[in-house]
C-alpha cells in the first residue's frame, strides 16, 4: 500500500493558481506525481500528472553544525569592527551556511575568511532596525580548511551618519 504526502506546486499564472498534488514514492524508489481532482460531491480522484519539469533533490544535512553570535558594541557612526568566530578544528573543513546581521542602524557586513589575513568573500547590507539572513548559493561556496587561527569572520560597518549602535552578526557553518 502506498502512502501519499500532499504538496502544493505553483503553476504559471497570477494569483493563487496552485494545484494540489500527491507525491508517491514506490517501493523501488520511483517518484510518482498525481493531480488531486475533487468532484462537486467531494470525491477525490488521482489523475496521473506530467513529470516534465519535476526535480527531486536530496537535501544535504549538516554533519557538525556550529554557530557564533558576534556583537559589536557601541559602534560609532561610520565606524567598523572586525569580529571572529571560533577556530575551525585541524582536520576539518568549515562550510559557511548562513550569516544573520542586524542592529538599530543601517549596516554593512563583510563576510570574511580569516587565515593569516582577512579576505572578504561577500558584503551584505541591512537597513536600520531590520535583520537580514544571508545564505550562500551553495554549501561549498565559502569553505575554509581548519587550523589554528583559521575561522570565519565579519567586518561590520555602521552606515548611519549620526547614530551609535550595537550590531550583531550570527555565523552558521558546518564542520566536515
Amino acid at each position: 500500500m502506498s502512502s501519499f504526502e500532499t504538496v502544493i506546486l505553483p503553476l504559471t499564472g497570477a494569483g493563487d493558481n496552485t494545484t494540489p498534488v500527491a507525491v508517491d514514492l514506490t517501493p523501488d524508489g520511483v517518484v510518482q506525481l498525481f493531480k488531486l481532482s475533487v468532484s462537486a460531491n467531494g470525491i477525490v480522484t488521482l489523475v496521473p500528472a506530467d513529470m516534465d519539469g519535476l526535480y527531486v533533490q536530496t537535501v544535504q544535512r549538516a554533519e557538525d553544525p556550529q554557530d557564533d553570535l558576534l556583537i559589536a558594541s557601541a559602534l560609532s557612526p561610520g565606524g567598523n569592527q572586525d569580529l571572529n568566530a571560533t577556530d575551525i578544528p585541524v582536520g576539518k573543513t568549515g562550510r559557511l551556511m548562513a550569516v544573520d546581521i542586524g542592529g538599530s542602524v543601517p549596516l554593512r557586513c563583510d563576510v570574511q575568511v580569516v587565515n593569516g589575513s582577512r579576505v572578504t568573500r561577500t558584503s551584505i547590507y541591512a537597513s536600520d532596525g531590520n535583520s537580514l539572513l544571508w545564505r550562500p548559493p551553495s554549501s561549498m561556496f565559502i569553505e575554509l580548511a581548519g587550523g589554528a587561527n583559521k575561522h570565519f569572520g565579519v567586518s561590520i560597518t555602521n552606515l548611519s551618519p549620526v547614530r551609535t549602535s550595537d550590531a550583531r552578526a550570527t555565523l552558521y557553518w558546518d564542520e566536515v
